[in-house]
């Protein structure tokens, strides 16, 4: 059964998605997805001083604007260490 009609509620729902605005503050795993790395790699990052966090409590969280000016350099050296 195909139909070409919308599911009530569900294009209502994604609209109203798209116009929220991007969270202020993301936890280690949601920036690590944002990004497409692994949380293990997002704590090297951190670690290194190459993305900004903020606490909450002992809680690295991590700002939407740091997220977005990472994500527009290239980072060649992800997660490689200097021995």
């Amino acid at each position: 059964m195909f139909h070409n009609e919308p599911i009530p509620g569900v294009i209502d729902n994604l609209m109203a998605a798209a116009e929220l605005p991007p969270k202020l503050l993301y936890d280690r795993r949601s920036a690590a997805h944002v990004l497409s790395i692994s949380p293990r790699s997002l704590d090297y990052l951190i670690s290194s001083k190459r993305l900004k966090v903020r606490y909450l409590g002992k809680k690295p969280m991590v700002p939407y604007e740091e997220l977005v000016r990472f994500s527009e350099r290239d980072h060649r050296e992800l997660t490689v260490r200097k021995q």
